[in-house]
């Protein structure tokens, strides 16, 4: 049974899943450390590929109960690595819950634009 925080987290995914097809996403790879005390490994695509926050969502294979767990979550992108709060919610029914991850990404992340008009005289 999807419990009301597990939809929750599922329809936020899919309205991740746009805007992160549309952007220039990074990937990452990286650890998962849940509440419950689970070490998880897995990937992640974020939204953008500037440093400061970021959507992510990402797939983690529990290592302990030997599960895949699906996250969608917030991160802080830096140079070469990320921080991530994500929610996760196991297949079946178990290894749900909140995770912090940490990792490296697919490639450095820009400073962002150096200016969001038109650069240069007028």
């Amino acid at each position: 049974m999807i419990t009301a925080a597990k939809r929750i987290a599922l329809l936020a995914g899919l309205a991740l899943a746009a805007p992160a097809a549309q952007a220039d996403p990074v990937f990452g790879f990286g650890f998962t450390f849940t509440l419950e005390g689970d070490l998880n490994v897995g990937v992640k695509v974020f939204t953008n590929d500037s440093k400061g926050a970021a959507a992510s969502l990402g797939l983690d294979y529990n290592l302990t109960q030997k599960a895949l767990r699906p996250n969608v979550g917030v991160s802080y992108l830096n140079n070469q690595g990320f921080l991530d709060l994500n929610y996760g919610f196991g297949l079946g029914g178990s290894n749900s819950g909140v995770g912090i991850g940490v990792g490296g990404l697919s490639e450095n992340v820009s400073s962002g634009p150096a200016c969001t008009f038109r650069c240069g005289p007028l």
